[in-house]
């Protein structure tokens, strides 16, 4: 073989060569086979939503709830409330839900403010993010108390054990805890207090007094009736709304509630704190 036709040879071999790893990896410049392409994952996480606001919270205030990452407009927020110890007497209440402009956050307020006093508030939010999954969450918080009445806490207030006689009737006008005949009559000492030893999350005292309310033919009942010692509100809402038509001699405060002792009877009535929010049950025990 002459050494001009061994080169074109060789040349041949070279350039085969070439073609097949070049083939083999996949041609000049492609991808390499067997390997993806270098494509970014759709986003398939909901937004982590959580709650900024602390509690207590103004009756005219918002509700905050943060993000952990942009959201769209596609917002719900469904909101209910009741009173803080009546869980069975929730209300529903409208939304306005403003989206902060950064879009990590979103706030909450009330359409028709103010909110109850005392309440809990419990808000069902919905939220998408920019990639339209949706995340959830439901938040609480308590409303302010209402602010106490003038002259409160009394000046007076017996201690469990003690003995309290004597209940002083208070002209008609005293209907609510906020009258200012009722204030004046916890000022002067019309009304009367013990202290229970057991009353609920929240301390109490006994008010005993006198109305002008009428049942069975008796007027004027004998009230022994629960009030909240940090702003002298009713557990049950009225001071008028319980009341005995059989004279209550005295009360006095027990380890689980108060005693009272109806005249003329053997034994005693004890009212004592079920446990259930503004639960108080009458059982009969020996009187002190």
């Amino acid at each position: 073989m002459s050494a001009q036709r061994f080169l074109r040879c060789c040349a041949r071999i070279v350039a085969l060569v070439s073609f097949l790893m070049l083939a083999a990896c996949g041609g000049g410049g492609g991808d390499v086979v067997g390997v993806p392409p270098d494509v970014t994952p759709a986003d398939v996480t909901p937004p982590t939503l959580s709650l900024v606001t602390s509690s207590p919270i103004s009756v005219t205030s918002s509700v905050t709830i943060a993000a952990d990452e942009p959201l769209a407009d596609a917002l719900r927020v469904e909101a209910v409330g009741y009173a803080r110890e009546q869980r069975g007497t929730a209300a529903i209440l409208g939304s306005t839900v403003t989206l902060a402009a950064d879009r990590r956050s979103l706030v909450w307020s009330n359409p028709a403010p103010p909110l109850p006093y005392d309440w809990v508030l419990v808000l069902n939010v919905t939220a998408q993010d920019m990639s339209g999954n949706t995340g959830t969450v439901t938040v609480s918080v308590t409303t302010e108390l209402e602010p106490a009445p003038p002259g409160w806490p009394p000046s007076t207030i017996a201690p469990v054990g003690t003995k309290v006689f004597g209940a002083h009737q208070l002209p008609a006008a005293c209907d609510t805890w906020r009258s200012a005949c009722w204030q004046q009559s916890v000022a002067n000492g019309s009304v009367k207090f013990v202290t229970p030893g057991r009353g609920g999350p929240r301390s109490v005292v006994i008010a005993y007094f006198r109305n002008t309310a009428s049942r069975d033919g008796v007027t004027g009942l004998w009230n022994v009736m629960p009030f909240y010692l940090d702003n002298g509100a009713p557990l049950s809402g009225d001071i008028q709304s319980s009341g005995f038509t059989t004279e209550v001699d005295y009360v006095v405060g027990s380890a689980e509630g108060v005693i009272l002792h109806n005249a003329g009877m053997p034994t005693c009535t004890e009212l004592f704190y079920g446990g259930s929010g503004t639960l108080w049950t009458p059982r009969g025990v020996a009187c002190p």
